[in-house]
Protein backbone atom coordinates (compact mmCIF):
# COMPACT_ATOMS: atom_id res chain seq x y z
CA UNK A 1 0.00 0.00 0.00
CA UNK A 2 2.68 2.33 0.88
CA UNK A 3 4.13 1.89 -2.91
CA UNK A 4 1.23 3.80 -4.03
CA UNK A 5 1.48 6.56 -2.16
CA UNK A 6 5.11 7.22 -3.84
CA UNK A 7 3.90 6.70 -7.00
CA UNK A 8 1.76 10.16 -6.12
CA UNK A 9 4.45 12.15 -5.14
CA UNK A 10 5.72 13.27 -8.70
CA UNK A 11 2.57 14.25 -9.49
CA UNK A 12 1.69 15.67 -6.46
CA UNK A 13 5.45 18.16 -7.02
CA UNK A 14 4.32 18.66 -10.32
CA UNK A 15 0.72 20.18 -9.54
CA UNK A 16 2.23 22.27 -7.31
CA UNK A 17 4.55 23.38 -9.33
CA UNK A 18 2.49 24.48 -12.21
CA UNK A 19 0.03 26.08 -9.27
CA UNK A 20 3.14 28.05 -8.10
CA UNK A 21 3.82 29.25 -11.80
CA UNK A 22 1.08 30.44 -12.53
CA UNK A 23 0.37 32.84 -10.00
CA UNK A 24 3.34 35.18 -10.80
CA UNK A 25 1.23 37.41 -12.02
CA UNK A 26 1.02 38.98 -8.61
CA UNK A 27 4.57 39.53 -8.67
CA UNK A 28 5.53 43.61 -8.64
CA UNK A 29 8.45 44.37 -10.62
CA UNK A 30 11.46 45.23 -8.37
CA UNK A 31 13.59 46.49 -11.32
CA UNK A 32 11.82 49.41 -12.31
CA UNK A 33 14.37 52.48 -12.92
CA UNK A 34 13.37 56.15 -13.05
CA UNK A 35 15.44 59.06 -13.78
CA UNK A 36 14.82 62.29 -11.96
CA UNK A 37 16.27 65.74 -13.25
CA UNK A 38 16.50 68.54 -10.88
CA UNK A 39 17.63 72.27 -11.70
CA UNK A 40 20.52 72.73 -9.17
CA UNK A 41 17.88 74.41 -6.69
CA UNK A 42 16.52 71.46 -5.77
CA UNK A 43 13.79 71.78 -7.97
CA UNK A 44 12.41 68.97 -9.95
CA UNK A 45 12.08 68.98 -13.69
CA UNK A 46 10.86 66.11 -14.61
CA UNK A 47 11.01 62.44 -13.79
CA UNK A 48 10.99 59.88 -16.50
CA UNK A 49 9.65 56.59 -16.00
CA UNK A 50 9.70 54.93 -19.40
CA UNK A 51 12.12 51.85 -19.65
CA UNK A 52 12.91 52.89 -23.95
CA UNK A 53 13.99 56.27 -22.87
CA UNK A 54 16.01 55.36 -19.50
CA UNK A 55 17.97 52.50 -21.51
CA UNK A 56 18.76 55.14 -24.29
CA UNK A 57 19.85 57.63 -21.46
CA UNK A 58 22.02 54.59 -19.84
CA UNK A 59 23.68 53.70 -23.52
CA UNK A 60 24.71 57.84 -24.24
CA UNK A 61 26.39 57.60 -20.32
CA UNK A 62 28.07 54.59 -21.28
CA UNK A 63 29.95 56.46 -24.14
CA UNK A 64 31.13 59.03 -22.57
CA UNK A 65 34.16 60.03 -22.86
CA UNK A 66 36.79 61.64 -19.70
CA UNK A 67 37.81 64.83 -21.00
CA UNK A 68 40.96 67.36 -19.39
CA UNK A 69 39.17 71.39 -19.14
CA UNK A 70 40.92 74.20 -18.21
CA UNK A 71 37.45 75.44 -16.45
CA UNK A 72 35.12 73.34 -14.83
CA UNK A 73 31.97 73.08 -16.82
CA UNK A 74 28.75 75.21 -15.29
CA UNK A 75 26.42 72.40 -14.69
CA UNK A 76 22.38 73.13 -15.15
CA UNK A 77 20.90 69.87 -13.60
CA UNK A 78 21.69 66.88 -11.46
CA UNK A 79 19.82 63.56 -12.86
CA UNK A 80 19.37 61.01 -10.23
CA UNK A 81 18.91 57.26 -11.90
CA UNK A 82 17.55 54.59 -9.31
CA UNK A 83 16.10 51.77 -9.17
CA UNK A 84 13.03 50.93 -6.80
CA UNK A 85 13.75 53.65 -4.36
CA UNK A 86 17.44 53.16 -4.26
CA UNK A 87 19.89 55.47 -5.89
CA UNK A 88 22.34 54.12 -8.89
CA UNK A 89 23.76 57.22 -9.91
CA UNK A 90 24.05 60.83 -9.64
CA UNK A 91 24.99 63.31 -12.24
CA UNK A 92 25.08 66.72 -12.57
CA UNK A 93 24.76 67.42 -16.51
CA UNK A 94 25.18 70.47 -18.79
CA UNK A 95 23.75 70.91 -22.24
CA UNK A 96 26.63 71.75 -23.59
CA UNK A 97 27.71 68.24 -23.11
CA UNK A 98 29.09 68.30 -19.75
CA UNK A 99 28.98 65.48 -16.86
CA UNK A 100 30.52 64.65 -13.80
CA UNK A 101 29.82 62.38 -11.33
CA UNK A 102 27.71 63.95 -8.13
CA UNK A 103 28.80 61.12 -5.46
CA UNK A 104 32.65 61.88 -5.47
CA UNK A 105 34.12 65.54 -4.72
CA UNK A 106 36.95 66.61 -7.42
CA UNK A 107 35.65 63.75 -9.84
CA UNK A 108 36.58 63.89 -13.93
CA UNK A 109 34.59 65.69 -16.41
CA UNK A 110 33.22 63.78 -19.01
CA UNK A 111 31.74 64.38 -23.02
CA UNK A 112 28.50 63.15 -23.00
CA UNK A 113 24.87 64.18 -24.65
CA UNK A 114 21.97 63.56 -23.71
CA UNK A 115 19.42 64.92 -26.19
CA UNK A 116 16.39 63.11 -23.67
CA UNK A 117 17.57 65.27 -20.61
CA UNK A 118 18.39 68.50 -23.64
CA UNK A 119 14.26 68.71 -23.93
CA UNK A 120 13.28 69.10 -20.84
CA UNK A 121 15.91 71.74 -19.85
CA UNK A 122 15.73 73.95 -22.41
CA UNK A 123 11.57 73.56 -21.52
CA UNK A 124 12.88 74.33 -17.96
CA UNK A 125 15.06 77.67 -18.55
CA UNK A 126 13.72 80.63 -16.46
Amino acid sequence: MKKKYWKLTPILCFSILITACQSTHSVVNTSTKTVTIYNLKGKEIKELVDPSIIQKLEINLSKKDRIFTKRRPTFEAKIIIKNSNATINEWFYSSKGFATSANKKNTDIYRVFLPSIDLYLKANED
